[in-house]
């Protein structure tokens, strides 16, 4: 609800005034938010099915597309829902497939650095 607003004064424009003129408040009508389409993160979704988590990618693919449904048939609060689905888990997709390529450079790094040591120590 819109605050009230206090009336406010007008200065005398001609002649002898004996005190301020007040303009009384109109009522101020505001209309009514219209509901806009959730995002749908597709393209987020095949990527991370593509290159991430093919599991977590997949489910986020498919609940992206459950939210470009949901907003084409005007159920926009399914499809919020679906949305925020969507995108929390292309980036739980994104996460687990960053930290299993970081464990993947770590352990070539490692198995590297354990053969060349190998291989330099024997006469």
């Amino acid at each position: 609800m819109p605050p009230q607003y206090q009336p406010y004064y007008i200065p005398p424009t001609t002649g002898f005034s004996p005190g301020p003129s007040v303009q009384p408040s109109q009522p101020v009508t505001i209309p009514a938010a219209q509901l806009t389409e959730a995002p749908d993160y597709l393209a987020y979704s095949i990527f991370t099915s593509t290159f991430c988590c093919i599991p977590l990618g997949f489910a986020s693919l498919y609940y992206s597309l459950q939210t470009r449904k949901a907003n084409r048939t005007g159920d926009f609060t399914t499809a919020q829902k679906n949305s925020i689905l969507a995108r929390n888990l292309a980036h739980s997709a994104l996460g687990v497939g960053v930290f299993f390529i970081i464990l993947c450079i770590i352990i070539v790094v490692v198995v590297c650095y354990v053969i060349f040591t190998i291989s330099t120590s024997q006469p």
